[in-house]
């Protein structure tokens, strides 16, 4: 665009060029950098712009407890929203009471994003980094001072209505007959989706929509 280019450097003039080129460009920038034309300058990453380790989220294996609950695998990163739904006695319950209500299952193993060792409870949960959200947030579970926004802690909804998992959660888990009867991902999140899944007969767990 322009009809002559001049470089200084460390306050001295080092280069004038008129009419120049796109093919000047290799000089232009080896004269701003004192290298020579053609030899590309050493990138050096800047470590503070590095992206971040993983941080350990939450994971359970093998899980089993009362009344049938059966969790072979759940995972949930740091940041992220899972909800969890099923119709009454469907096996969330169950779950969110070996969680968050000190039941103690009957096997497996609870990995913690804190890497502290598994205590069921809701304050000890909490302080682990996990957080649960029950259906009735107003009567059960409101606190003002924390937000599903929080991108250091793992949150599980639970919600009463199917249309609020998609406005929320990044992902579903719908359990049926105490088992995860399917996990629903963004293109399958859709309150007609969610329902037909809950209601459907117990089958072996299947995956819906793409990963985000």
């Amino acid at each position: 665009m322009s009809d002559a280019v001049t470089v200084l450097r460390d306050g001295r003039h080092v280069l004038s060029l008129d009419r120049p080129r796109p093919d000047h460009m290799d000089e232009i920038l080896a004269a701003m950098l004192n290298q020579r034309a053609g030899t590309a300058p050493q990138h050096r990453p800047n470590p503070l712009r590095q992206p971040p380790e993983p941080r350990p989220g939450l994971a359970t294996t093998g899980l089993r407890g009362p009344l049938g609950l059966r969790v072979d695998s759940l995972h949930a990163r740091r940041g992220e929203v899972v909800g969890m739904s099923g119709l009454a006695g469907a096996g969330v319950e169950k779950l969110f009471a070996i969680l968050f209500g000190g039941v103690t299952p009957l096997s497996g193993a609870v990995e913690l994003p804190s890497g502290q060792a598994f205590r069921g409870g809701a304050a000890a949960m909490v302080q682990a980094g996990v957080a649960f959200a029950p259906a009735d947030r107003k009567r059960l579970g409101l606190s003002l001072d924390q937000s599903l926004a929080d991108d250091g802690r793992v949150v599980l909804l639970y919600a009463s209505d199917p249309a609020e998992f998609a406005a929320v959660a990044g992902r579903v888990l719908v359990f049926v007959d105490g088992r995860v009867q399917c996990e629903l991902h963004a293109g399958a999140l859709t309150e007609h989706g969610i329902v037909a899944a809950m209601n459907a007969p117990a089958a072996p767990p299947i995956h819906q929509g793409q990963e985000p």
